[in-house]
C-alpha cells in the first residue's frame, strides 16, 4: 500500500509556500517518489498569479492591491490570500488512474474537498453544465470567475484550484477561500482540523492510500528558502515567468 505524507498546518510568507511545494515537486520527481504528499497551510496577505498569466495585464490589480505578490508555477487566475486555507498534492501520475487528467483529477480533488466541508456541515455544489467554456481577458480573477468543477457555497466560489504537470509527476495547488462565505468563515480551529482530517480520509479510501504524518525535513525547508529568495523573490521570475535552474542538491531521503 502506499502512502499519503501529510505535513502539519504552517502560516508562512507566499512566497516560503510556493517555494516550498516547488521543492517538494523537485524532489519526488528526483527520487522517483512513490509517495502522495499532502500540505495544507496558510499565508500572509498576498496575492498569487497563475504561470501564463501577463504582469502587463495584471499590473492595474495588483498594484491596486498594495500587497505582496508572487507567480505561481501553476496554473489558473489571480488568488487573493486573505482567510483562504491553501492545500498542495504532490503525487505520481501513474500512481492511480484519477491522475490521469487534469479534468478528472480536477473532479477527484474537489469530490474530496466537497465530502470535507460536509463533514463540518458546510454543503458545497459542483459548478454544472460543464459545456465549452472560453476564459475571457475579463476573467483573470480565479474566484470570480466558476469554471466547470469548482466547488460554490450559495452560488459563489469558495474552492479553485490548479495544476502542473512534470516528468511523471502532478502538483495540484487549491484554495478555499474560508473568506467568501459566513458560514465558512466561521469554522473554528477544531472544524478546520476536522476538514482536514476528513479530506486524508478521502484521499486515503479512494487511492487505498495508508497515511503518514510527517514533519518537514529541515533539509527541504532550507532548500525551499534558497529557492525562495532566488527564484519567487525576483523580478526576472514574478514579472516574466522566467528562471534559470539550478540542480538541487537534496541529500535527505522521504520516509
Amino acid at each position: 500500500m502506499s502512502i499519503l505524507l501529510s505535513y502539519p498546518t504552517e502560516l508562512k510568507d507566499i512566497t516560503f509556500q510556493m517555494a516550498l511545494d516547488e521543492t517538494i515537486l523537485e524532489y519526488a520527481v528526483q527520487m522517483r517518489s512513490l509517495a502522495v504528499h499532502l500540505r495544507f497551510y496558510r499565508a500572509y496577505p498576498s496575492i498569487s498569479i497563475g504561470f501564463s498569466q501577463r504582469h502587463s495585464e495584471m499590473i492595474q490589480l495588483l498594484s491596486h492591491s498594495g500587497q505582496p505578490w508572487v507567480r505561481r508555477i501553476t496554473g489558473g487566475g489571480l488568488v487573493e490570500h486573505q482567510n483562504d486555507l491553501i492545500f498542495s498534492i504532490c503525487t505520481p501520475i501513474q500512481m492511480n488512474p484519477i491522475f490521469s487528467s487534469p479534468s478528472v483529477s480536477y473532479r477527484a480533488i474537489h469530490e474530496w474537498l466537497k465530502q470535507s466541508m460536509l463533514a463540518v456541515g458546510i454543503q458545497a455544489d459542483w459548478r454544472r453544465p460543464c459545456q465549452a467554456e472560453v476564459r475571457k481577458p475579463d476573467h483573470m480573477v480565479c474566484f470570480t470567475h466558476p469554471i466547470c468543477d469548482d466547488l460554490l457555497v450559495n452560488g459563489r466560489k469558495v474552492a479553485g484550484g490548479a495544476q502542473k504537470r512534470t516528468r511523471g509527476y502532478l502538483l495540484h495547488q487549491g484554495s478555499i477561500q474560508l473568506y467568501q462565505h459566513s458560514q465558512i468563515s466561521q469554522l473554528t480551529h477544531e472544524q478546520t482540523t476536522r476538514m482536514i482530517k476528513q479530506f486524508q480520509d478521502e484521499m486515503c479510501h479512494s487511492l487505498e492510500l495508508s497515511v503518514s504524518e510527517h514533519n518537514m525535513d529541515e533539509a527541504l525547508k532550507g532548500q525551499a528558502e534558497l529557492l525562495e529568495q532566488q527564484k519567487y523573490k525576483s523580478i526576472e521570475w514574478n514579472h516574466k515567468g522566467r528562471y534559470v535552474v539550478e540542480s538541487h542538491q537534496l541529500q535527505t531521503v522521504f520516509l
